[in-house]
């Protein structure tokens, strides 16, 4: 039976980000197994979880400050090669998993890594994100309306040139913490600066925010591979603050936003 209690010993040698990802497992209401073994499978995957009635696989990586530091001077990185660095790693442990969906876990832990960002995480699937323009006659003309952005990197993990890879890997996940106090806060003094400007209210009677500050939430971005061999399924991990990308329609876009991030 699956399960989600373990032993002090166990808890402590896991780092922050298996400990979030079980905590946001058990906010879900969902079952979970550590390492579970399966027969004649030589790795073992960080967590098998019960959806839809199949196991599903999760991967959990995270970025670490001391091999992504955030950088002392104004300089170029290419946001894609951390996050495809993962996907590499995740693929050789999802190897031998050939009849299961699997899922690629990735968190920040305070590294200069744009996990969360849909340029660098689609990018990294499916290449670089661009616009491609006409050449007519060796002339490069521009469209009206401008074109569309595009995949236009040759380097995507689920997508390279033109061939799919990785059809395994059902997701990436990035889970974070998302800081719902700070964000209201940054409309709260938008709105009371106004008043102030306006005349409204004298500066000496702004009141104190009427909510915590800190307020923060597990959510997770689900980046779902759109030639996956199995789909991640849509109704999974829709909390208030979650997100899902993938397909709709010819495009690759954001499919599902939480009420929490609406607000």
């Amino acid at each position: 039976m699956a399960s989600n209690r373990y032993s002090v010993t166990e808890m402590s040698v896991k780092n922050i980000s298996e400990i979030l990802f079980e905590r946001y497992l058990g906010e879900r209401g969902l079952t979970f197994q550590f390492e579970k073994k399966y027969p004649a499978k030589s790795k073992l995957v960080d967590y098998t979880v019960p959806i839809n009635g199949r196991d599903f696989l999760f991967e959990v990586k995270q970025f670490e400050n001391k091999d992504y530091p955030f950088p002392q001077t104004a300089t170029f990185t290419d946001p894609h090669r951390p996050i495809r660095s993962k996907i590499e790693q995740a693929k050789d442990k999802f190897q031998e998993y050939e009849d299961f969906p699997c899922c690629l876990v990735m968190y920040n832990n305070n590294a200069f890594v744009m996990a969360a960002d849909p340029h660098a995480v689609l990018g990294a699937m499916y290449g670089e994100i661009g616009i491609q323009m006409p050449v007519q006659g060796g002339r490069v003309t521009i469209a009206t309306p401008p074109p569309p952005v595009t995949f236009v990197g040759a380097k995507g993990k689920m997508l390279h040139r033109d061939r799919q890879y990785n059809t395994r890997i059902s997701a990436l996940i990035t889970l974070y913490e998302y800081h719902i106090g700070s964000l209201r806060f940054g409309r709260w003094y938008a709105e009371m600066k106004n008043r102030v400007e306006t005349g409204e209210l004298n500066e000496e009677d702004v009141p104190n925010p009427d909510f915590d500050v800190q307020e923060k939430h597990l959510a997770v971005s689900v980046w779902q591979n759109i030639y996956a061999d199995i789909a991640f399924p849509n109704h999974a991990f829709r909390g208030k603050y979650d997100e899902h990308w993938g397909l709709e329609g010819d495009y690759v876009k954001r499919t599902y936003i939480g009420p929490g991030r609406v607000e």
